[in-house]
């Protein structure tokens, strides 16, 4: 990984030459910065800088975990999940919508990774002041994952594109944040349960009660 550092720190160096000549000399006859050269070389280091960042980004979810959020709307079975990946009843479970109102965390590890697994309130327009604390606290951890579990009640929607389940929450998540779609409650709606993908994001169906 430091080689790789070392080779970008030589690269931009040597860039930055070629720039400082032009600056430095400009009634030369050769036009260093619109040599074709120039801007493949400029090209490559981009590229190489987003392969070390990506490096250094795995690295750290190696050491440090994966924050991995599970959020949706009331009563989709995010706090059921929570407890199957567990292995314990952490969180309340009700058919009361709104019972999660705060951020709950649970630790665990799959196949030696860690995983910061966060259960939160269910997302919607709440009077509640206390609720509408616990979504902003939602939305708070939802900016800071890794990862973000979209649980959606299978009872409700056929869809499985995000996009079409819920258009609005999929246009507040930041950028480029990956999204796994939970369609829930396969135990009532028959679905096949198992894992596939839809428009480039992760799908899969399961049963959080039952805990298939």
């Amino acid at each position: 990984f430091s080689a790789r550092v070392n080779h970008l720190v030589e690269a931009l160096t040597h860039l930055r030459i070629y720039v400082e000549a032009a600056i430095d000399f400009p009634d030369e006859e050769i036009d260093f910065l619109s040599d074709g050269k120039i801007e493949a070389q400029l090209n490559d280091v981009i590229a190489d800088l987003d392969a070390v960042r990506a490096e250094a980004r795995q690295g750290s979810l190696l050491r440090e975990g994966m924050k991995v959020v599970i959020a949706g709307r009331p009563n989709a079975g995010k706090s059921s999940l929570l407890n199957a990946l567990a292995g314990r009843e952490a969180a309340i479970v009700t058919d009361i919508a709104g019972t999660t109102r705060d951020v709950l965390r649970e630790h665990i590890h799959i196949d030696g990774m860690p995983l910061h697994i966060i259960d939160t309130a269910g997302l919607r327009e709440a009077s509640d002041e206390v609720e509408r604390i616990g979504i902003e606290r939602a939305w708070q951890e939802i900016e800071q994952a890794d990862r973000v579990l979209f649980m959606v009640d299978g009872t409700t929607t056929d869809a499985v594109d995000p996009a079409e389940i819920w258009p609005e929450f999929i246009a507040r998540l930041p950028a480029k944040l990956p999204i796994t779609v939970v369609r829930n409650k396969a135990d009532i709606t028959g679905e096949t349960l198992g894992m596939s993908e839809v428009n480039g994001h992760a799908l899969i169906r399961l049963s959080a009660r039952t805990g298939e």
